[in-house]
């Protein structure tokens, strides 16, 4: 993979106890990569549209809901294919090993070379996540908790 000196790196969220931005094998000085540390929730979907693509190569995830805020800010998505990530994939990801750097390099660098007009991203991405909904889980777990209460 080259370089690219035309990309910025964010890297958002807080470091916790686990250590795991220490990990990261980005330059800590590099002038194309910005560590954020949290980021309070009513900025998030002004991160999420402003950037050219979302990277959640998560080993485990329950749900995904990081991924749903950022389709439905029109925002592509690199994620795993291994998690239940894959469940939302319905077409609008590119899937990646999450182990495998080198997908994960080349889902990026296509998303960066070949990125899609913003407007067709946005209607396709926004219009998906909008199938969940707090309202339509809560109706949903009413029907399962009906019918197994007695």
């Amino acid at each position: 993979m080259r370089n690219r000196n035309d990309a910025w790196l964010v890297i958002a969220g807080g470091q916790g106890e686990s250590g795991n931005f220490r990990a990261v094998n980005a330059d800590q000085n590099a002038s194309n990569v910005i560590y954020t540390n949290y980021v309070p929730g009513e900025h998030l979907p002004a991160l999420y549209t402003g950037a050219s693509g979302f990277v959640f190569p998560s080993l485990y995830e329950g749900f995904g809901l990081t991924v749903l805020e950022a389709l439905a800010c029109g925002t592509p998505v690199i994620t795993s294919k291994t998690t239940s990530l894959l469940e939302l994939q319905g077409g609008r990801m590119f899937m990646v090993d999450p182990r495998s750097t080198e997908e994960i390099a080349n889902a990026i660098t296509e998303l960066l070379d070949d990125p899609l007009p913003r407007d067709v991203v946005s209607k396709c991405c926004e219009s998906y996540a909008r199938q969940f909904s707090w309202d339509k889980t809560a109706a949903q777990t009413e029907q399962v908790l009906l019918r197994y209460s007695s």
